[in-house]
C-alpha cells in the first residue's frame, strides 16, 4: 500500500511539472479568482445564506444569474459585445 502511494506521488508530481500541467495550473487559477474575488467583492457574498441543498442550489443559481448579467451589462457599456448571439440577446 505503501509503495502505491509513493508511485501515485511520483506520478502526480510528474503531471504538475509537465508543460501541459504548469499551463493548466495558471489557467485555473487565472479563471477561479477572477470570479470569486468579484462574487466576495463586488457582490459582497461570504456565505450562503440557507442551509439544504435545495436553497443553496437556488441561491447560487441567483448569484451565477447576477455575475452573467453584470458582464453582459459591462460588456454592452464598452461595446464590446460582437457575436451575433450577444447582438440577438440585447437587441
Amino acid at each position: 500500500m505503501q509503495r502505491t502511494f509513493w508511485e501515485k506521488r511520483e506520478q502526480a508530481t510528474r503531471n504538475i511539472s509537465s508543460e501541459r500541467g504548469i499551463h493548466l495550473r495558471l489557467c485555473r487559477s487565472i479563471q477561479v479568482k477572477g470570479a470569486f474575488a468579484l462574487l466576495k467583492n463586488d457582490f459582497g457574498f461570504r456565505r450562503f445564506l440557507t442551509r439544504s441543498k435545495g436553497n443553496i442550489r437556488t441561491e447560487l443559481f441567483f448569484l451565477v444569474l447576477a455575475f452573467d448579467l453584470k458582464k453582459l451589462w459591462m460588456k454592452r457599456e464598452h461595446n464590446r459585445l460582437k457575436t451575433r448571439v450577444s447582438l440577438k440577446m440585447v437587441s
